[in-house]
């Protein structure tokens, strides 16, 4: 299944807004470069499907834009459903592979602090880079399998 890459962001701090950049590097086991996760562990690059941001803003009468979220790489035209533990992922010219799907927001992130609601936890999908390459928006994204 394929998809886009709408917007690539990094972060100089963990705990902060992404900014959106023009293109990332994804570096083998150590994850975005200069991205305050960067380093060897298993949440290396966040992906957030953007359909999902789109019916959170549309819920909560917002707008928030991308690395909102704290999100790398926000996509769209891939269902959230179509990604678990262990799926492999080809994005830009790099590989990876899902770790983890969402994760508890650190006591209470910024988005949910002011609207009571955050879909990181659900819809949050965390990689391990096992190829490296780059990604920019626009870049195709796909599912194997």
């Amino acid at each position: 299944m394929k998809g886009k890459v709408l917007a690539v962001s990094v972060s100089k701090k963990k705990g902060t807004a992404k900014r959106p950049v023009a293109e990332i590097e994804l570096i083998e086991d150590m994850g975005v470069k200069d991205d305050a996760h960067f380093g060897y562990k298993p949440r290396q690059v966040s992906i957030l499907p953007w359909e999902e941001v789109e019916k959170f803003n549309s819920t909560h009468k917002t707008q928030i834009g991308f690395g909102a979220f704290a999100e790398n790489i926000a996509i769209k035209g891939i269902p959230p459903e179509e990604f678990k533990q262990g799926t492999k992922i080809k994005v830009g010219t790099a590989e990876l592979t899902v770790t983890q799907i969402g994760k508890v927001c650190h006591s209470g992130c910024n988005i949910e602090k002011l609207l009571g609601d955050c879909i990181m936890p659900k819809y949050g999908i965390f990689c391990k880079v096992v190829k490296g390459g780059m990604a920019d928006d626009g870049a195709s994204i796909e599912v194997e399998g």
